[in-house]
């Protein structure tokens, strides 16, 4: 119907070609005014095709049939006149302008039908009101269209500009900037910011960019403003306070930009706590394989050995065993045991000397 509408008061004041004419729908018991009704309108060039009720149940069946655009309401139809029409149009087809049409209303019945929604009345004694008042009707209800459309567009934007708001990664917030270039109240937020520190929408709204902020990161973002001033973006990375107290690093990309008429600061805020994590797990990393590599280096080169007893020369001059000397340089230890080259030949070692002392007793006891 919108569409229709719009389309026939196209047809009407800016000349576009109709497929179906402008239906206008007559609520009158008397077919004469109906039919000078209609004379007056073609007059005034308008073209239209028209249907005549005078019954309730005849005006609800033409109104899902017929799809008026435009209706003409005798004010005091017998059982049936234009007030209970207003009424059943407001509730069924708002959109259509209905104008009542009387042979006499005074002017309280007149303000009442308009605040009964009726666009406009026509006294059937001064007709030559009735094609300025449909053009006119038409040109509001074109009005009314338009504006319908491009609020339900803007409602539908703002519907998927929330949708994607609400489902970004990284959380958003949006605050003042004060006067002294400090941060001020906290003016929205999306889910993910609620979902990361742990409060709801409304929670953040009443709150202040400095309530989530701990006081030396507060401070240093103030320094940071205030070299800013009114515009510009920066990035940085600071701490933010959850609402259990967790402290959770952010690096934040900012920007500063004059919203109707005031400093607002634009926040897109990443969770960087993987990245602290794995950047001191790689740190960790480092630092071992750096001590590790000393540790080698230490043992690289000539070391001074004496080629009887095997002690190892250190850097002040002294000479260590080598166990002593691994033991300084490395985190290496020992076990001692005996390698079978060594057995055998310590082993033949032994048993001689015990043979010996064996012999040299028993000749001592002969003498």
């Amino acid at each position: 119907m919108d569409r229709l509408l719009l389309a026939a008061s196209q047809e009407v004041f800016f000349g576009e070609s109709l497929e179906n004419k402008l239906r206008i729908l007559i609520l009158e018991d008397d077919p004469s005014d109906a039919e000078l009704a209609e004379s007056t309108l073609r007059r005034g060039s308008i073209e239209f095709t028209a249907r005549r009720v005078d019954t309730k149940e005849a005006f609800l069946r033409a109104l899902d049939e017929f799809s008026p655009d435009v209706i003409l309401a005798d004010y005091s139809v017998p059982s049936f006149g234009g007030m209970a029409a207003l009424d059943i149009c407001q509730r069924r087809c708002p959109q259509v302008p209905v104008i009542v049409v009387s042979g006499t209303i005074g002017e309280e019945f007149a303000i009442e039908t308009l605040k009964q929604g009726a666009t406009d009345y026509v006294l059937k004694h001064r007709l030559s009101r009735l094609t300025p008042v449909v053009r006119r009707a038409l040109r509001e209800a074109e009005g009314r269209v338009k504006r319908s459309l491009m609020e339900e567009a803007l409602r539908e934007n703002e519907r998927k500009f929330r949708e994607l708001f609400n489902n970004l990664y990284d959380a958003v917030f949006l605050y003042q900037l004060t006067k002294d270039f400090k941060p001020g109240r906290i003016l929205e937020v999306n889910d993910t910011t609620c979902r990361l520190l742990g409060y709801e929408r409304y929670e953040l709204l009443e709150m202040s960019r400095g309530s989530i902020e701990t006081k030396e990161g507060m401070d240093e973002l103030t320094k940071i403003l205030r070299n800013r001033g009114e515009s510009g973006s920066f990035t940085f990375e600071t701490t933010l306070i959850s609402k259990l107290g967790a402290k959770i690093p952010f690096e934040i990309n900012t920007r500063i930009f004059n919203m109707k008429g005031e400093s607002v600061v634009l926040s897109i805020a990443r969770d960087i706590t993987d990245r602290r994590q794995a950047q001191a797990a790689q740190e960790k990393l480092i630092q071992e394989l750096q001590g590790a590599l000393a540790q080698v280096k230490s043992l690289k080169g000539l070391l001074p050995i004496c080629s009887w007893c095997k002690r190892i020369r250190d850097d002040k001059g002294y000479w260590l065993e080598v166990e002593a000397y691994l033991h300084d340089h490395t985190d290496a230890d020992f076990s001692h045991g005996i390698c079978p080259e060594c057995t055998a030949k310590y082993k033949k070692m032994v048993i001689d000397r015990r043979t010996g002392r064996a012999v040299q007793s028993g000749s001592s006891g002969g003498e």
